[in-house]
């Protein structure tokens, strides 16, 4: 294991490492053992980016099963246009909170104007429960009681999505993640085209390139992960259905890269990370296949770690009667549902066995869907009209990338 460090104090640069497109890796690669990656010939050759190989090694250190690590810091979203130039960022404050393979990650907008006022997500060892608060007034924070909503997700895997709780994971909370990614298969952590297909129980072909320091067992040196090249979403059936990128991307390429800091805090995590994604150009004449397209860096300004006294000491966040409750783990049932929508009736989150029950309720109302007075369970209303805007901030990301391939795939044409 002692080969593998011998880059390990050196820090990355971003400049000089290498993306690559073409071939299709065999699998995850861990410790020292090469990348293996076929170059398509041509015009597309690897370009100079963050990456895959050259990449030198820092640690990211995770705390131990008996302690229990709290931080907070800023971390910063930038969507890039092909020139490098921004068009558009989200900057966020955050709270982590670690113990084991557990963690509660909270994050507040610092930047960006608007409704939203915080974003909550706990994993229990099991599940993600999620709760997003914000105002009834644009962004205004005083501007009445907040609407809450509530999610629940099968684990360990989040959303990435506006709130950057998802990168924040990533980078200080993915031990449960890369535990069990095998030699050819895993759970996308970039944003997808079908957010379905993250909480079935389905994983998508990719190539995962990460290092541990040989130190530590629970020690990740950086990480790299492999797109296969084709666009996937989850059909009627829960079956994955697929798409390929143009030539050459059908291939694969480099989809998302991160790497972090060689400065660790008293806690043992490190300081700094950054994550950056990369999409298909279609611009031959640029000499660059691949173009950095969203990169996400953050940092922590304060960290500590201690035993941990007891069970429960992430608690998960607070929910009341009336409060909306998307649960996704629908997908896992025999006869998966994208979604089942219901409303809480009480301050405790609902059991796994609450999709089932909802369900064969649903299966069982009369004809004309008139419901029991007092009936809990919610098909719609105010709450799920904000709750689709919100998602369709969400996916204003996917979107831009939607239209920027047809866009030039049809100036290539």
């Amino acid at each position: 294991m002692s080969g593998q460090n011998q880059n390990i104090t050196k820090t990355p640069n971003l400049d000089s490492a290498q993306c690559r497109v073409g071939g299709r890796g065999g699998g995850v690669s861990k410790g020292g053992a090469p990348f293996p990656f076929a170059f398509q010939a041509g015009a597309y050759q690897p370009l100079a980016c963050a990456g895959m190989i050259c990449l030198a090694l820092i640690e990211i250190a995770w705390c131990g099963e008996s302690d229990i690590c709290r931080g907070s810091g800023v971390i910063s979203y930038a969507m890039l246009v092909e020139d490098g130039t921004v068009r558009g960022r989200i900057t966020n404050h955050f709270e982590l909170t670690i113990h084991g393979n557990r963690w509660g990650i909270t994050t507040r907008p610092i930047s960006r104007p608007g409704p939203l006022l915080s974003d909550s997500a706990v994993f229990d060892g099991e599940d993600i429960f999620r709760v997003t608060r914000f105002t009834k007034s644009g962004g205004d924070p005083s501007g009445g009681q907040p609407i809450t909503l509530a999610y629940i997700y099968p684990g360990p895997v989040p959303p990435v999505d506006h709130s950057l709780i998802g990168y924040v994971w990533l980078a200080y909370a993915s031990k449960v993640y890369f535990q069990g990614v095998n030699d050819s298969k895993c759970k996308p952590v970039w944003e997808l085209n079908d957010e379905a297909v993250l909480f079935s129980s389905l994983t998508i072909p990719c190539t995962i390139q990460w290092r541990q320091s040989g130190r530590d067992a629970d020690v990740l040196s950086f990480a790299a992960f492999m797109d296969d090249g084709n666009i996937y979403s989850l059909t009627k059936a829960a079956t994955l259905a697929s798409r390929p990128y143009p030539t050459p991307f059908n291939a694969g390429f480099t989809n998302t890269v991160l790497s972090t800091s060689e400065e660790l805090l008293a806690c043992g995590l490190p300081a700094h990370f950054r994550v950056t994604r990369y999409i298909p150009s279609f611009r031959s004449n640029r000499g660059r296949p691949l173009s950095e397209w969203l990169v996400i860096t953050g940092s922590l300004t304060t960290c500590e770690s201690a035993s941990a006294i007891g069970e429960g000491v992430i608690a998960k966040p607070e929910i009341s009667a009336g409060v909306e409750i998307s649960d996704f783990r629908s997908m896992k049932a025999a006869m998966p549902v994208r979604v089942l929508s219901y409303q809480a009736d009480g301050s405790e989150w609902p059991t796994p066995e609450m999709p089932a029950a909802v369900r064969a309720y649903r299966e069982n109302l009369r004809p004309d869907n008139v419901r029991p007075e007092g009936d809990k369970i919610s098909h719609g209303g105010r709450a799920r009209a904000i709750q689709l805007a919100l998602l369709g901030v969400t996916l204003l990301p996917v979107v831009f990338v939607i239209y920027h391939f047809a866009l030039r795939k049809g100036r290539a044409c």
